[in-house]
Parts: C-alpha cells; structure tokens; sequence
C-alpha cells in the first residue's frame, strides 16, 4: 500500500497540513469536503504515477463493482478504509473480498447495512450483494424469481446480515448479538432449499459461501471482468469459448482472480484483430493514453518531499480528477449502486460515455495537451525515438501505429500530413530535422518542430479513433 492522503486544506484543523488524518476524528464543526477531495486527489496521484497499469485498472474495476459514493457515504476515514480494502485485494481472492465488503463501513452505510436489525430489516445490501456483487439476475421466469434467485432469497440474506453497525466516532463496526435475527433462513431451489442457521457474527460468511456453491456466481464476475477488458458482447460463442472456460479456471482456484485474468490475456482471443478498438475510452483511460503516451511526468503523490508544498501536489491531482467530472466520471462517486452505465446499460455500453458535452470536453483536453507539448517539448522527445523521424509520412505511420488502436486509411495519412505541415511539402520536415541534428541546442529549430508535431497531434488526438482502445 502506498502512503496513505494527507491534509492539504487549512480548514481542516483536525490535524496538521501535511499529515495524514486516516486515524483521526474529524474536529466538530469542520466539513469531511477537504479530506474527501483529499482522497480523490490522492488517488489521482496514484492512477498519474501507477507503476503497473493492472493494479490500477482493478483498484477501478472493483469500485464500479462494488459501488459506492463519497457524496452519500460522507466519512473520509470509512472512505480510505473502503479503498484501502478494494486496493490490497484488486488481484487477491474474489470470495474473501465479498466477505470483507459485507461488513465494510462504507458498504454498510451506503447500502443501510448498518439500520439492518432483527426489528427492522432492511433489504438494500441482501439484494445487491446477490444482483449486484455475485450471482447476477438472471431471465425473470415467475413473479419474484430471477432464476438465480428469488424475492425471498433477498429477504433470507437480508436476515442473516442483521445485527451490524457502525461507529462514526470511534472509526469502528461493530457486531451487536440483540439486534441480530436468530432464525434459521431457508433459502429457495436455486440454492438448493439450503438453511443458514443462527451463526451470531460468523453467520454472513455462511451466507457468501452459500451464494459461491452456485456455479453462476463464477460466470457472472467473468462476464463482468470480460466487458471490461474486451468488449461489452457476449454472444453464444464468447460464452462458450471465454467465459465458462475463465469461470471454470476461477472455481479451480478458490476464486483467486489472478489464474484467471492471466487466462483472459494470454488468449488469442484477447489479441484478436477485429477487437482492436471495440471499446470506447474510459474518462480515466482516455486521459491517461495522452500522458502516458508522450511520458508526461508528475510529481509522486507519496512519499512528498518535505520542500515541496503539499497543496501544489494535491491541486494538480484534484485538476486531474476534475478532468474526468467533465467526461462522466466522478472518481469516488459513480452514478448509482450499479456503478457506471457504460458496463452494463443495454445496447449503448461503451458509448454512453459519447455525449456532445464529453466529446467537446474531450478535445479541449487534447488541445490543451498539444499546446502544453510545445512547451515542453514533450513531442520532440516522443518522436526522436522513431525509427525515421526524419520523414514526414514515418512520423505519421509510427505515431498512428503507437496512438491509435487500428490501422487507418490513406485520406486519414494525407489528412495528418496537411495538418502535419500546414500546407508546405513534405520535404520541409526533413530540412527542418536536419537542422536539429546538425544544431541540437538552436531554440528556433526546436521550437519550429515542435509547432508542426503540436499541429500534428493535435489533429491525430481528435480524431475518432483516439476514443477508442
């Protein structure tokens, strides 16, 4: 685990800038806003700095699964709590985070877990947990019953998960034997008319392996980790083909999800040509493919030097956050208990995150990352390891090949080209690199190509391909 956030904001008086607030009560009368955005900047420094891209991509996939919101949630140490569960265990065992949520402060609160009594139940979690978080709904076959369970399956689960609740003072769940019901729970033919007797505070771990007997439960997470890493349909032959061999390689291994991500990416179908570019970006994806791309540095949100002003770091972080609101993506808050549309909304999928206020937003990012690369020089760096920087149409050929996620066509080169040089020939370029050989240091030349590469990828990022990987 990475240094956990600090305090950057002064109106939090609750302990010193620059130190960190995950152990310490929020001081009556200050807000849980600064250390919220505190913990959303955190992040963002870490998505900014990953040092592997998987540990990142599932540290998101687990928070759209399990989906919680800051915004209702409102306490930043459940909160880092929260995340801190989802980020040790993003390549661990599926099973035992299932367990370690039902009892998570934040899940308990976000879905009423922590009201849920013997006197007083309440369904929220004993549904989403079966919806949701494992064994999916299946076709709607009689009133209340999804095949893959039923009405009354949630009202059992919602009994046995009775009797928690959480602390906010003391930052604590906590189990309490009187508000828990002590009746046996029986459960429907799709669970094979099993019972779960009283188990006290152990009685949720009999319920989550009770949902993972069902083979279903093993389909269902692989479609889910399919659609985020492929492609969003699941026809007869990717059911067949990928996920019931993946599901199949899931169960095998105790629910470990690392056999079975590693499955997914060594197939041949996971490199199949016609899914090059199948989906569309991601906010976070798409803003990352340009810095990443051109190797953007930013400073590292953990440890910070103590020269440096903690708020410099955690503005530029919360900049980045803030990139994505204006794409659909509020990092910490998705849209609902279902997470975000794009994995699950039949038909748009992927293209929900396509709007004409994303789409603008999207190339105001590019235009400014393309003015920011002439600064820089960003550009100059990338193209200098071409093969043939030297050649106008080989910037071209090796930057779409790099950038975009599929070949494109010819009138798309001669369109680049044109915006490449502005209308001069092509041979202009090779003079101009010419002279940067001979003169490396000639601030003139350098600034000339870099002006024509911004030109150039300005043009390249807008263009509809770039939204897709």
């Amino acid at each position: 685990m990475p240094d956990p956030p600090v305090n950057v904001d002064s109106k939090d008086t609750s302990v010193p800038i620059g130190q960190t607030w995950i152990n310490t009560p929020i001081t009556p009368g200050n807000s849980e806003q600064p250390r919220i955005n505190g913990l959303k900047a955190w992040w963002s420094g870490l998505i900014l700095n990953q040092d592997f891209s998987l540990r990142e991509k599932m540290t998101l996939f687990w928070h759209n699964h399990f989906s919680t919101e800051t915004d209702v949630a409102r306490d930043s140490r459940f909160l880092y709590q929260h995340h801190s569960l989802i980020r040790k265990n993003c390549l661990g065992n599926f099973k035992q985070l299932v367990k370690d949520m039902t009892i998570d402060g934040t899940m308990l609160f976000y879905l009423s877990g922590s009201t849920n009594t013997v006197g007083a139940p309440n369904e929220n979690y004993g549904r989403e947990v079966l919806e949701l978080f494992t064994v999916g709904k299946g076709p709607l076959i009689a009133p209340g019953d999804y095949t893959t369970y039923t009405e009354n399956d949630v009202k059992a689960a919602a009994q046995v998960c009775t009797g928690w609740s959480i602390n906010r003072g003391t930052n604590k769940v906590t189990f309490t034997a009187k508000n828990h019901d002590t009746s046996t729970k029986t459960f429907s033919s799709a669970f094979g008319n099993k019972q779960i007797k009283n188990n006290n505070e152990k009685e949720y771990l009999d319920l989550i392996d009770l949902i993972f007997d069902q083979v279903e439960t093993s389909k269902y997470i692989c479609r889910k980790l399919y659609r985020w890493f492929v492609y969003y349909n699941i026809d007869a032959s990717v059911e067949t083909n990928m996920i019931i061999p993946m599901a199949k390689i899931l169960r095998d291994n105790n629910f470990e999800i690392k056999p079975v991500l590693k499955a997914l990416f060594s197939s041949a179908h996971f490199y199949d040509d016609q899914l090059n570019g199948s989906q569309v970006k991601n906010p976070i994806d798409f803003i990352n493919s340009i810095f990443k791309s051109f190797e953007v540095k930013f400073p590292s949100p953990t440890p910070i030097p103590a020269t440096l002003v903690v708020d410099t770091y955690y503005a530029l972080y919360n900049y980045y956050a803030v990139f994505g609101i204006g794409l659909d993506l509020n990092l910490g808050d998705p849209p609902n208990v279902a997470g975000w549309g794009a994995y699950y909304q039949i038909p748009s999928f992927y293209h929900i995150w396509l709007s004409a206020v994303t789409m603008t937003n999207r190339i105001k990012i590019t235009d400014a990352m393309s003015t920011v690369g002439v600064k820089r020089q960003n550009f100059l760096s990338f193209v200098s390891k071409f093969a043939k920087p030297e050649e106008a149409s080989g910037v071209i050929d090796e930057a779409s090949e790099f950038i975009l996620p599929a070949p494109i066509t010819q009138i798309q080169k001669e369109f680049l080209l044109n915006a490449f040089m502005g209308g001069l020939p092509a041979d202009a370029w090779a003079m101009e690199w010419d002279n940067h050989i001979k003169n490396p240091n000639d601030a003139n030349t350098i600034l000339g190509l870099n002006s024509k590469l911004s030109n150039l990828f300005r043009a390249m990022l807008s263009m509809a391909e770039f939204q897709l990987c």
